[in-house]
């Protein structure tokens, strides 16, 4: 980052924090409001870090069964 990119961001910062407006979509809203917005919401199990972390793993497998010679992959499905 330049010092130029620097001081612009800098301002720009400075701008918003003195604007203090408040965004549009959260006029009005409260805690009890957030809270039960939060609590009312459908959560499955990928919406976890567990389940967001399992189909990591699952994606790195399978980038690696693609990139294996077909020896390798044999022997896999054999140990499966």
């Amino acid at each position: 980052m330049t010092k130029k990119d620097a001081m612009f961001a800098k301002w720009k910062w400075k701008e918003i924090s003195d604007n203090k407006k408040a965004s549009q979509a959260c006029e009005g809203w409260n805690e009890e409001m957030i809270l039960k917005h939060l609590t009312c919401q459908h959560i499955t199990f990928h919406d976890t870090t567990l389940g967001r972390h399992q189909e990591v793993i699952k994606w790195q497998i399978g980038d690696a069964i693609t990139k294996m010679s077909k020896e390798k992959r044999s022997e896999s499905k054999r140990k499966l």
